[in-house]
């Protein structure tokens, strides 16, 4: 998650008017979140921010920090104290921002920043699988049934971590989630399809 997030933390230093010094004073901050100092990490962010009100970015930082403390809310606030809502300009920061809050399970959240992102690209068709994901998620906690687990066979089941399943109307598509790891042995999420070929599932 960390790497996700870095991305908003990591906004081109030319685009700002800030000294030399406080773009150093940025970096060290930046650094202080990966070491998980975070209660540091705050207040020196804080402090940024009572130095140069003019200057935004210090927001990226303490909502980096907040989504560490796993604190969302606050993490979205701060994330939109730097992003402007209304510029198209923020549609794939905030894209960045839903899949973070899709990946570790806040959907509601996920949905409306999705939307949003979708309404700012208008490109509603890219974000369909992901919407549809967290309306599911989202109904099924807020109306849970009872329900027995079946592994689904060797070509789609794995060893690794596989979640979000989602079946066509038609029973022939079956689209889920997998957690696999990268060349550098990060976690990644991908998607998987199995298409029902009478009555045995392809292999995914």
């Amino acid at each position: 998650m960390k790497k996700l997030i870095l991305l908003f933390v990591f906004v081109p230093m030319f685009l700002f008017s800030q000294s030399k010094r406080e773009q150093k004073k940025y970096s060290e901050i930046v650094d202080l979140i990966e070491q998980n100092e975070l209660e540091l990490a705050r207040e020196q962010a804080n402090k940024l921010l009572e130095k140069n009100k003019e200057w935004k970015k210090p927001h990226l930082l303490l909502s980096h920090i907040s989504i560490e403390e796993r604190d969302f809310e606050d993490a979205e606030i701060e994330f939109f104290n730097y992003y402007n809502k209304n510029s198209v300009s923020s549609s794939y920061p905030v894209f960045l921002l839903a899949e973070m809050f899709y990946k570790v399970g806040e959907y509601a959240m996920a949905l409306r920043n999705f939307y949003l992102s979708a309404t700012l690209s208008g490109e509603e068709n890219k974000y369909k699988r992901y919407i549809d994901n967290c309306r599911f998620a989202i109904d099924s906690k807020e109306n849970p049934v009872e329900f027995e687990f079946e592994n689904m066979g060797e070509n789609i089941n794995s060893e690794l971590s596989e979640y979000l399943p989602f079946i066509s109307t038609d029973g022939n598509d079956f689209i889920f989630t997998r957690l696999i790891e990268n060349e550098k042995g990060e976690l990644q999420e991908d998607f998987y399809q199995s298409k029902n070929m009478s009555g045995i599932w392809s292999s995914s």
